[in-house]
C-alpha cells in the first residue's frame, strides 16, 4: 500500500486510486480522466478557469483558511496477484478510508489546521497527518506505529546528525549536525555534505587520503580521484 479520500476509485494497469479530500477554488472543478497522447490521464483539479488570483489564499491574510487540498490515495498491484481489475478494485474498497480535515478559522497568526489522511485493509494501515496553515508534514505512520524522520541509508549514501558517518570506505566526521556521505569506490568518487548552522572541524578520510577542515560551514566536500573541491554557502 502506498499514497492516499474518499469516494470513487479508478483502474490504471495494475494501479488503484482514490481521490482525496480537494479544495474547489472555483465552480465544479473536475475530477476525470481523459486521453493524452495515447495516455490514460487521471486529471484532480482545484481549478479550472480563465487566471485569476484567490484571495483565500494570501498569507497572511485575514481570509486565509490554509493551502488548497489536493490528494490521492495510491495502491500498486502485480497483476498476478488478482484475476481482473474489477476484483483488484473491490478489494481496494473494501478497505476503511478516514479523510478528515479541522474545521477553518479565521486567520491568526498561530495555529494549526491538520489534515488526516489513514487507510486501513488487513491487518495494514497507512497514515499522514499534514497542517494546511503552514503545509508542513506532521506524522506518519503505519500499522507499526510512528515511522519518525529516518535517515538516508543505503550502499551508497548515509546521513547521520552525530558527526560520524561511514560508508564504501570512506568516513566523515564533523560537528554534531545534519550530515551526509557519498562513496562510490568504483569511480574514485567521495562526497561529504555539512548542514550545521554554525561551523565546525570537518574531517573527510578515503582510501589511501585525508582531508582536513579547521572550520567547515554548510556546503560539500568532494574527492574525485584525488581531485578535491570544496564548496560553502557564505556565512
Amino acid at each position: 500500500m502506498a499514497g492516499l479520500a474518499a469516494g470513487c476509485y479508478a483502474q490504471m494497469n495494475g494501479y488503484r486510486v482514490l481521490p482525496l479530500t480537494r479544495t474547489d477554488l472555483g465552480r465544479d472543478a473536475p475530477v476525470r480522466l481523459v486521453e493524452r497522447e495515447g495516455d490514460l490521464v487521471l486529471e484532480l483539479y482545484n481549478y479550472l478557469g480563465a487566471e485569476k488570483s484567490f484571495w483565500e489564499m494570501g498569507w497572511p491574510g485575514a481570509f486565509y483558511k490554509g493551502k488548497p487540498q489536493c490528494g490521492v490515495y495510491l495502491e500498486v498491484a502485480e497483476r498476478a496477484a488478482y484475476p481482473d481489475g474489477r476484483t483488484f478494485g473491490q478489494a481496494v474498497a473494501s478497505g476503511a478510508l478516514l479523510d478528515k480535515t479541522e474545521a477553518p478559522f479565521t486567520y491568526a497568526a498561530v495555529g494549526e489546521r491538520l489534515w488526516t489522511v489513514e487507510y486501513s485493509r488487513a491487518g495494514q494501515t497507512l497514515g499522514i497527518e499534514v497542517d494546511l496553515m503552514a503545509w508542513a508534514l506532521k506524522r506518519r505512520w503505519t500499522q507499526n506505529g510512528e515511522l519518525g524522520w529516518p535517515m538516508l541509508e543505503s550502499p551508497l549514501a548515509r546521513q547521520s546528525r552525530d558527526g560520524h558517518i561511514e560508508v564504501g570506505g570512506a568516513m566523515l566526521d564533523c560537528g554534531k549536525e545534519s550530515a551526509w556521505l557519498f562513496a562510490s569506490p568504483a569511480t574514485g568518487r567521495y562526497v561529504a555534505a555539512y548542514h550545521g548552522l554554525l561551523p565546525a572541524p570537518l574531517t573527510l578520510t578515503v582510501p589511501g587520503d585525508k582531508i582536513d577542515i579547521a572550520a567547515m560551514r554548510t556546503g560539500t566536500v568532494v574527492w574525485y580521484n584525488g581531485e578535491v573541491t570544496v564548496e560553502m554557502v557564505n556565512s
